[in-house]
């Protein structure tokens, strides 16, 4: 049993030692470590990765970026609150269909951006998953006006 817990013992210093010698040894010198920021992928183009305006082809303007990004999480919110009804009162799928089109209607600005075909992507998933409502890209074109 003595001879487990020194093989064990021994182990995990082994491991200690491989992976995390850059931190035992600032920790042993002192020297205190700033945690690195997440990377988002958004960052500026100087900084050596694509900007967002490199994301979406120049299209979009770096002020539109962000305001069309809260419109399409607006949109999201409301198209969620609309399945979620006709979960709850048992729609058929043209009265489903007829809702999203609705909403999709009331936000023709991100017609031709990335943020509708995000924004298609998620309703083909849910709506084929949820309601067996295949929605291609004709019908999804006609949906948002």
């Amino acid at each position: 049993m003595m001879f487990v817990g020194t093989g064990l013992a021994f182990y995990y210093v082994v491991v200690l030692a491989k992976y995390y010698r850059n931190e035992i040894r600032d920790l042993i010198m002192g020297k205190k470590r700033r945690p690195k920021a997440p990377d988002t992928g958004g960052g500026p183009a100087e900084e050596g990765g694509p900007g967002q305006g490199d994301l979406f082809g120049d299209k979009l303007s770096q002020e539109q970026v962000p305001e069309l990004y809260k419109v399409m999480e607006k949109v999201i919110g409301q198209l969620k609150g609309v399945m979620d009804s006709a979960v709850i009162y048992k729609m058929n799928k043209d009265e489903l269909t007829d809702h999203l089109q609705a909403v999709l209607g009331n936000y023709r600005q991100l017609k031709k951006t990335p943020y509708q075909v995000s924004i298609n992507n998620y309703l083909t998933r849910i709506c084929a998953s949820q309601f067996s409502l295949a929605l291609d890209e004709r019908k999804l074109e006609s949906m948002w006006g």
